[in-house]
């Protein structure tokens, strides 16, 4: 917004945002065209609400050795994947069912269900 060129904008007539009173629609325009790399290396985006794209862990509760809970990610939602993978990736393996189980079976489900 600030290296914006007077004549050369993007808004009607070509203006340029007043970066003393930028309004909220001005800035939609802008944030929907960035794009970073965060520092823990995930793709930022926005879509054209200015929204960012959805990441999501995918978090367990397990009961420790130790009796305490303990939060286990085991997989990741992430819509910024590229074309071709998978944007849900679990890790059943690590999963603990109800019950201390890790297998998942129909009959905890439907248990689960009740």
């Amino acid at each position: 917004m600030r290296s914006c060129v007077k004549g050369k904008g993007p808004f009607s007539q070509q203006a340029c945002p007043n970066t003393d009173n930028i309004q909220p629609w001005q800035l939609l325009h802008y944030i929907k065209q960035v794009e970073y790399i965060s520092s823990f290396g995930d793709e930022i985006k926005f879509d054209e609400n200015g929204d960012p794209a959805a990441m999501y862990d995918l978090v367990n509760w397990q009961m420790g050795q130790d009796g305490e809970m303990e939060f286990v990610t085991i997989g990741k939602f992430d819509e910024t994947t590229t074309v071709g993978k998978q944007n849900l990736q679990i890790e059943e393996p690590i999963i603990v069912w109800n019950g201390n189980e890790t297998n998942f079976s129909f009959e905890v489900f439907k248990a689960f269900l009740k």
